[in-house]
Order: structure tokens, then C-alpha cells, then sequence
């Protein structure tokens, strides 16, 4: 079993934290009542933005543990993640609320970070 790249190390346990508040984004939505946007949009489109939360929160935690395996489907896996994180955080800026800027942040530095080592991760390349 290969040895755990420190980067490795670090973009699964943000992108792990990343998910869990995905996850906690829709549990106090829709469980617990909490408005989390300011004013409310419409009911459809707040069903929307609950549910991609839960599919990226639920994604972002399966990949998170093959990318910490080290394994091939751990590292596309959180590539496509954080893709659709992007593109969905994107959308919802423009459509429903600004303040989804905020999760293109994280999703666009573990796409640069996992594009630029992604010999080292597959083994190709050894540096300390």
C-alpha cells in the first residue's frame, strides 16, 4: 500500500468538511426549518438547491474516501465533485444568491492542485 501524499491528505479532509456542511446545509433546511438564504426564494427552487446539497454532499463524502484510499475512482470521483460544485455554485450565484461564490473557492484550488500532481497521485511521479 502506497504511503498518503500530504496533499492528498489535506484536499480530503476539506473537501470531507466541505461535504458534512453540505450535508448539514440540508438537514437544517429541511428538517429543521432554518431560512438559509435571505429573502427565501421560491419553494421549487429552494427543493432544488436542498437537493443538489444532499447528491454533493453524498458524492463529496464517497469520493473523499477513495481519494484518501489512494485509488483511481477517488481521484476522478472528487474531480467531478468539485466540477459540479463549481458549476452548481456558479448557477446558484447568478440565479439565487450571491453568497454561493463562496463554495467555488475550495472546489476550484483541489481541482488545480489534484490536475497539476496527478502523476505523483497515480505513482508516475516521487518528490518529496
Amino acid at each position: 500500500m502506497r504511503r498518503i501524499e500530504r496533499f492528498v491528505l489535506v484536499i480530503g479532509i476539506l473537501e470531507g468538511l466541505e461535504a458534512l456542511l453540505r450535508l448539514f446545509f440540508y438537514y437544517e433546511a429541511v428538517f429543521a426549518g432554518v431560512p438559509l438564504l435571505q429573502p427565501m426564494p421560491p419553494a421549487a427552487t429552494m427543493d432544488i438547491v436542498n437537493n443538489v446539497n444532499l447528491t454533493l454532499g453524498l458524492a463529496g463524502l464517497a469520493a473523499v474516501s477513495g481519494l484518501l484510499l489512494m485509488t483511481g475512482w477517488g481521484y476522478w470521483g472528487t474531480s467531478a465533485v468539485s466540477i459540479l460544485t463549481i458549476a452548481f455554485d456558479g448557477v446558484s450565484a447568478v440565479a439565487v444568491s450571491f453568497t454561493a461564490l463562496a463554495g467555488l473557492i475550495l472546489p476550484a484550488v483541489f481541482l488545480v492542485i489534484l490536475l497539476q500532481r496527478r502523476a505523483r497521485y497515480f505513482g508516475g511521479e516521487r518528490t518529496t
